[in-house]
């Protein structure tokens, strides 16, 4: 009948350490908060960043350093976002809520059917959505006509962006 509590008191022992080893050690760390100030200059950064490194990119220079750059910047930051599907451009948001309800960046990726590609502004991205429009909204003629476009608007940013800009 001695052996009872013995086995009691090790079963216990067991589950004790057992149960204190289940809980995460790393407790999540709580979003930073910024002051307004902090935020807005944070997010304006940010949003240089983005919209160099597309430009760079665009031009078909290496934007590797830019790219980096903004990597550190949204480091540690809370990251959401939505999808504006559409076709031929569709919209992706990235939004800091950490730095304000409208800290987002946006990027604009042009749909596989019309041959892919990104634009970098609204006015490209409505550019090629009025040239897409008015060649029928689909079909091969939309699509090189789509695709000549983009091609000016690769030229062009080729023209006025070098190298030195997006290192």
């Amino acid at each position: 009948m001695q052996a009872m509590p013995r086995f009691r008191l090790g079963i216990t022992a067991v589950a004790a350490i057992f149960i204190s080893g289940c809980g995460d050690s790393k407790q999540a760390s709580p979003a930073k908060v910024f002051s307004k100030a902090e935020a807005t200059k944070r997010f304006t950064e940010i949003d240089r960043l983005h919209d160099q490194s597309c430009l760079c990119k665009l031009a078909g220079r290496n934007s590797d350093a830019i790219d980096q750059r903004l990597s550190i910047a949204t480091a540690g930051l809370e990251v959401g976002g939505f999808d504006a599907p559409a076709i031929p451009v569709r919209g992706f948001n990235d939004c800091y809520p950490q730095l304000g309800r409208s800290a987002c960046v946006t990027t604009y990726s042009l749909h596989s059917s019309v041959g892919g590609g990104e634009v970098c502004t609204e006015a490209q991205w409505r550019e090629i959505e009025d040239v897409f429009d008015e060649r029928g909204g689909s079909g091969e003629r939309a699509t090189r006509a789509v695709q000549k476009t983009l091609d000016k608007m690769r030229e062009a940013a080729a023209k006025a962006i070098p190298q030195s800009a997006c290192n």
